[in-house]
């Protein structure tokens, strides 16, 4: 038997470019002597192939002995780092700056103090300039160290100055802290216990909430304040499923960014989380035009911004885009048009499958499994749902699995597979029973299909009024809001009336 498993260096060399690739190779051939050559042919092999087998490995390169691989893998990884850090130390912010410190801590050990403050005074503009609060402490930390132990002929206003930029430094970085844990916290309760339905429990959240944003003054905040503000902001009010306000905050969120356009470039990942959440919460309150247009925004912005995204955020770009493009085409009722991007979103799922959790893939299958069956594909939405709901363990959230047995529950109801229709109806019951996170839309649907499976041609067409009675007054409840989200009920009762 091979030896197959998740290997850390492998899943490095994976995920480099062939600009990286290029680059790594200019800088092995730079650095290696006689005993390094090694560690380059190692590269050379393993980023040819698919998967990591150390005793493929010892086959293919004959120089290399098993006790060698642990030191020579530990060599290349530290290698490939040094390339990455070296490649992108002008074009990451947070590199640069670290950089600009690692300089003036040379200076500052050979005894050139003024040259040491002069490294960091450009250091420090440049972490002004980009909000970088905690490297901006960390040099003014620095400064303090040269000023207090050495003669540089400063001012006493100098000192006075540098006192109060850490403490007003360590006060940013101390809010950013608070308010990153209460979106941390928010977060967590989601996970845990889904979106609160309960007086009491929407009761203690907002007191908990209120008491850690109740002095927050947003017109005194700096850049990432207002960040971590506005993020807290949106999963409050989308535990309490208030979309509006949601929407409202992401849209804060992105403008922040757009007003400052340094900042994209500085943290594009944010930019593009922020970006993601308006595109949702657009598609949350039903606004067709304004998703239209933001999806418009957003493609432009991808397309001419690939070049420059990292590995992470060209997958991240993507994978947001694909969703908000199936939320328009939802939205529209374009379920045919929607087809065409689903062998698009095969291929980056395939592609980019190492760079994507579960969760995430799982999305995007349920998106796929729901443009089938709106565009009247019930055996290809089977076949989505099947990927999902035979997932091993605990690999997916409850909501997902739930919604997934319900679509193909639409769909075997529609091809008429009655033994599968109600073996997904079991154990959707049975999931139910357990849940933390039960809701009604589940419920209801349980109970009509139970009923409509062994009902009587005549009496069908009144149990589907009934049904779509009970749904449309189900959709009127704020606390049933994400149960339609995932499931647009009332479209396909509608179609089967129709």
């Amino acid at each position: 038997m091979p030896t197959l498993k998740k290997d850390a260096l492998f899943d490095l060399i994976t995920s480099l470019t062939k600009a990286e690739k290029r680059n790594f190779r200019i800088y092995a051939k730079k650095i290696q002597s006689g005993g390094e050559v090694l560690f380059l042919k190692l590269f050379d092999y393993l980023e040819k192939q698919e998967q990591y087998d150390v005793n493929e490995l010892l086959r293919n390169l004959k120089n290399i002995k098993k006790s060698q691989i642990p030191n020579l893998k530990r060599n290349l990884y530290q290698h490939i780092l040094t390339s990455l850090r070296l490649l992108y130390s002008q074009k990451q912010i947070g590199l640069q700056i670290r950089e600009f410190i690692n300089d003036a801590e040379i200076l500052y050990n050979k005894g050139l103090y003024l040259q040491a403050l002069k490294i960091l005074g450009r250091a420090k503009k440049i972490a002004q300039k980009n909000h970088q609060s905690i490297l901006h402490v960390a040099i003014v930390a620095f400064e303090g160290k040269i000023e207090s132990r050495h003669i540089t002929r400063s001012s006493t206003q100098r000192m006075s100055d540098l006192m109060l930029e850490s403490k007003l430094g360590n006060q940013v970085i101390a809010n950013v802290s608070k308010l990153a844990n209460l979106k941390l916290y928010l977060q967590r309760v989601f996970i845990i216990e889904g979106h609160l339905k309960t007086v009491e429990v929407k009761t203690a959240n907002q007191l908990y909430f209120n008491s850690l944003t109740k002095d927050f003054k947003i017109d005194k905040a700096t850049f990432f304040e207002k960040v971590f503000y506005y993020q807290s902001c949106y999963w409050y009010h989308f535990l309490l499923q208030e979309f509006q306000f949601c929407h409202d905050y992401a849209n804060r969120w992105v403008q922040l960014y757009e007003a400052e356009a340094n900042m994209i470039t500085t943290d594009v990942d944010m930019y593009l989380r922020a970006k993601h959440h308006l595109l949702n919460t657009t598609f949350f309150i039903k606004d067709e035009e304004k998703l239209k247009e933001e999806v418009k925004h957003f493609r432009v912005f991808v397309d001419t911004h690939t070049d420059q995204f990292s590995l992470n955020a060209l997958v991240q770009s993507y994978l947001f885009l694909y969703q908000a493009q199936f939320n328009l085409y939802f939205l529209g009722n374009q379920f045919e048009q929607g087809l065409n991007i689903i062998p698009k979103v095969l291929v980056f799922i395939n592609k980019y499958e190492y760079q994507l959790d579960n969760y995430k893939i799982m999305i995007l299958y349920y998106k796929i499994a729901s443009c089938y069956l709106g565009a009247g594909q019930p055996e290809q939405t089977i076949d989505f749902v099947n990927l999902i709901i035979n997932q091993s363990g605990n690999a997916l959230r409850e909501d997902i699995l739930r919604f997934s047995r319900l679509l193909g529950i639409l769909a075997h109801y529609e091809l008429k597979n009655m033994p599968s229709l109600e073996y997904l109806l079991n154990a959707t019951e049975r999931q139910l029973r357990q849940s933390n996170q039960p809701d009604k839309l589940s419920q209801i649907t349980i109970i009509f299909f139970k009923k409509i499976m062994y009902a009587i041609p005549r009496t069908k067409p009144q149990l589907f009024k009934d049904f779509h009675q009970a749904v449309t007054n189900l959709a009127q409840q704020i606390e049933e809001g994400r149960a339609f989200i995932f499931l647009d009920m009332l479209g396909w009762v509608d179609r089967q009336i129709d």
